[in-house]
């Protein structure tokens, strides 16, 4: 059993189910001795013709059944016992009033009462669930991306690009149909780019369609794009988003972290400026996540750190020689960071490390990089670190 169904005025003696028609998602019933005397479809009932008769319309949503209309014919009378026989095909129902006393013939003849019992057949449509479209999309955090509104890509270095993946979500009762060709559509830009397409033109109701959307931006400045949809929803069709996103350089991406995040400026907000006199340069502050607006100068918590210098030291047991260099680093920033080794501390000395990485993401923002670098105990029993980062 799915559902238990009762007409909206249940009343005693109106024999509700004494005919009954299924055709998909709706469903009609006749109310063979229900006693109202209004007419039409979902008029208020009341109990002025007794035995007069009426039909009640469900539709079912998923496995949510309702009832959608109250049927009553357009001449009821005492004992016509509309809804004798219903018949459903569609959206169209004929419900039969076996006692019905008109005289007269044909279709939509005008009423009478001259011939008892004669009977008639009535026909409504346009019953039935109400299919419509719709849809939503939502970006990669899960928020809804309203039509019209700007989705930004941020400030993204020149020849590096961002990609964000979007969700299109169909809600209505029927399925959602992309109908462009291609399914996602952009003007504008050509720095903005889709990377992948839905997979179908056709989404059913609580299912989803996935795209992307890259930003590989040329030359600097801010660079703006229309994405649209067009489909088939009532009245989110075309549904359109503007993109924007920033072409920057690594010093304007450093300009901006300075001005924003601190009240430097003039010289004090040069990338080799230590205004708070703590020893640490802004570019470096900068480059590992540091305060810019104070002083600070600590040094990155091993393994969980998200935030302080590079953290350089000899793990126990290791050969003599051994460094761990552990830094943090900012993706997309465009700056250079090369971890160095020497023996000696002499300008000429310092050399690349040669070991290979092991790279760890921690947000959209950073990732955690550590060497563990050897160098032969016989020939360099000793050696320092430092990691460089340039400003490009």
């Amino acid at each position: 059993q799915q559902a238990y169904l009762k007409a909206a005025d249940a009343g005693a003696g109106d024999t509700f189910g004494w005919s009954a028609s299924l055709s998909g998602d709706t469903l009609v019933v006749g109310v063979l001795r229900e006693d109202s005397s209004t007419t039409g479809v979902n008029s208020t009932p009341n109990e002025s013709a007794i035995e007069s008769g009426a039909a009640c319309v469900f539709v079912r949503i998923g496995t949510t059944w309702s009832q959608q209309a109250y049927l009553k014919a357009s001449n009821p009378g005492a004992d016509d016992r509309f809804g004798w026989a219903v018949a459903l095909s569609g959206d169209t129902v004929v419900v039969g009033a076996k006692d019905e006393d008109s005289g007269t013939t044909g279709v939509n003849s005008t009423l009478n009462n001259n011939s008892s019992n004669a009977g008639s057949a009535y026909i409504f449509t346009g019953l039935g669930p109400v299919i419509e479209s719709q849809m939503a999309i939502l970006n990669n955090n899960g928020t809804d991306v309203l039509p019209g509104s700007t989705h930004p890509f941020g400030a993204v270095l020149t020849g590096g690009s961002s990609e964000r993946a979007f969700r299109i979500l169909s809600f209505g009762t029927g399925p959602l149909t992309l109908s462009g060709s291609p399914m996602v559509t952009l003007s504008g830009s050509p720095d903005f780019t889709v990377t992948s397409q839905p997979s179908s033109m056709s989404i059913a109701p609580g299912a989803s369609g996935n795209f992307t959307v890259r930003f590989t931006p040329t030359g600097s400045g801010l660079k703006t794009a229309a994405l649209s949809i067009a489909n088939n929803t009532s009245d989110r069709n075309p549904f359109v988003i503007q993109l924007t996103g920033t072409a920057s350089t690594p010093a304007s991406l450093f300009a901006a972290a300075v001005s924003s995040g601190s009240t430097l400026t003039g010289a004090n907000a040069l990338p080799n400026a230590t205004p708070f006199n703590d020893g640490v340069a802004n570019l470096l502050k900068y480059a590992f996540n540091l305060s810019l607006s104070g002083p600070q100068a600590r040094i990155l918590t091993p393994d969980s750190g998200t935030s302080g210098l590079p953290l350089i030291t000899t793990p126990e047991g290791a050969p003599p020689g051994t460094l761990r260099f552990e830094f943090l680093r900012r993706k997309g920033s465009g700056l250079v960071y090369t971890p160095q080794k020497s023996t000696n501390l002499k300008a000429s000395s310092w050399s690349p490390l040669t070991s290979t990485p092991v790279v760890t993401s921690i947000n959209t923002g950073w990732e955690r990089v550590v060497y563990t670098e050897a160098p032969g105990p016989v020939t360099a029993p000793v050696c320092f670190g430092r990691v460089q980062v340039l400003l490009p």
